[in-house]
């Protein structure tokens, strides 16, 4: 089709008529103007309220998972609390270390030691609780700072000992007070109380405490107290003896166990069967 050569004439007449008549309207440009800034304004507020309930809805997500998230921890401590306290209950049962507790001392251990391997779970937890609170006096800190100034005054003894002081004595005292300053500083730390604004956070502040701790004790390398440590010896003593009396005299078991089940052999037991 031919191109109209008078037509880029005719649009730039259609816009200077346009802009004519806009022109004859009481604020025609300023109205035109007005106009659009409100259409943009108004844009933009919509779009502000779409962000805004996006974030609201983002933050509520995220206020429920840490909610979950907390709900699940609090669950763990409790199951760990609970199972902690059945395992110690249930270390008499493993004694004495005979080699038919075998079974039961490996199936304490595998229980034990999957309650002991979430140690650094609850301490973590703890920690991130803990940065949420305020420290609180211990009620060893001033047996702490006691101890201090008596350390920093035998310190300050050695660099200028008296007539008749014993040099070496003085020394190995001040080495075991500063043992002692560090496990004190430790368990002080380890066992410190925290203030919340929540009463149920100050409950789960002290029972992640007292639980860390125990965890901690359970795992001490102390086989005299309550300890994995205590059950492992036991079961490695038991199957020493199973071991020494069973596994290596099998043969000589075999024919005992034969020759008392058959009543031609040993008719006084009348066949009876016995597991060694």
């Amino acid at each position: 089709m031919p191109r109209d050569p008078s037509g880029p004439r005719k649009q730039a007449e259609r816009l200077r008529r346009d802009r004519e008549d806009q022109s004859k309207i009481p604020g025609g440009p300023a109205r035109t103007a007005t106009a659009a800034a409100a259409f943009l304004a108004s844009v933009l507020l919509a779009g502000c309220g779409l962000f805004e309930r996006e974030t609201a809805r983002d933050d509520a997500a995220s206020a429920e998972r840490r909610a979950e998230e907390a709900e699940r921890q609090r669950q763990l401590l409790l199951s760990d609390v609970e199972a902690l306290a059945d395992l110690k209950a249930r270390m008499k049962e493993l004694w004495p270390a005979h080699p038919d507790k075998i079974a039961a001392m490996e199936e304490w251990l595998g229980e034990a030691r999957g309650v002991a391997g979430r140690l650094a779970q609850h301490q973590a937890t703890l920690a991130e609780l803990r940065s949420r609170g305020t420290p609180a006096p211990h009620a060893r800190d001033a047996k702490l700072a006691a101890l201090k100034t008596e350390t920093a005054e035998l310190s300050q003894k050695l660099q200028v000992p008296a007539e008749g002081d014993d040099r070496e004595t003085l020394e190995r005292l001040l080495a075991y007070r500063k043992t002692r300053i560090a496990a004190l500083e430790a368990e002080i730390e380890r066992t410190r109380p925290h203030d919340f604004p929540s009463s149920a956070d100050v409950w789960w502040h002290d029972t992640l405490v007292a639980l860390v701790s125990d965890l901690s004790a359970f795992l001490a390398d102390d086989a005299h107290q309550q300890t994995v440590k205590s059950v492992e010896e036991r079961l490695a003593f038991a199957r020493a003896i199973e071991a020494r009396s069973i596994l290596n005299e099998r043969a000589a078991w075999d024919q005992a166990v034969a020759s008392i089940a058959n009543s031609d052999e040993c008719p006084k037991y009348n066949g009876l069967t016995i597991t060694p």
